[in-house]
């Protein structure tokens, strides 16, 4: 069939999106974090 290719080429974007997502993310949110935690705490 035809969707097989393309779902595997999708699975790939996948699995590289999943990857670069976190190490994008994470930092961001983790300052956003901290700074609500510190403007709550205070």
């Amino acid at each position: 069939t035809r969707a097989a290719p393309a779902l595997a080429a999708l699975r790939a974007n996948t699995s590289q999106f999943t990857r670069i997502f976190p190490d994008f993310l994470l930092p961001r949110f983790q300052g956003i974090l901290n700074n609500a935690l510190r403007f709550y705490g205070s």
